[in-house]
């Protein structure tokens, strides 16, 4: 995910030695961004069983899941990469948008 972020952190204009601060800001959004959208794939009854796993802290036991509820998984991860990383750049441009006036 560092390596993501630090992309993302790069495009947006931000200096290396921001990096570690905003990440740490950062990381815990995208991940619930990106459990959110990978949940909203699965069928109800896989829904609970990846709240179960994710309340257990079973990361390994999800990740299984996902692949199994999730036909097109990779394609689809890096589709949530994307969708988020246009966000942010989006937020970020209107932030500085709003600064200028």
């Amino acid at each position: 995910m560092e390596e993501f972020t630090s992309e993302l952190f790069a495009k947006a204009g931000f200096e290396p030695e921001e990096f570690e601060e905003l990440n740490k800001e950062l990381e815990p959004v995208i991940w619930d961004y990106i459990l959110t959208k990978l949940i909203e794939k699965m069928t109800p009854a896989q829904q609970n069983e990846a709240d179960n796993l994710l309340d257990n802290d079973d990361g390994e036991g999800f990740h299984e899941l996902c692949l199994k509820a999730i036909p097109d998984y990779d394609d689809y991860f890096a589709k949530i990469l994307k969708d988020f990383e246009e966000y942010y750049l989006t937020e970020i441009q209107n932030d500085e948008d709003d600064e200028d006036e």
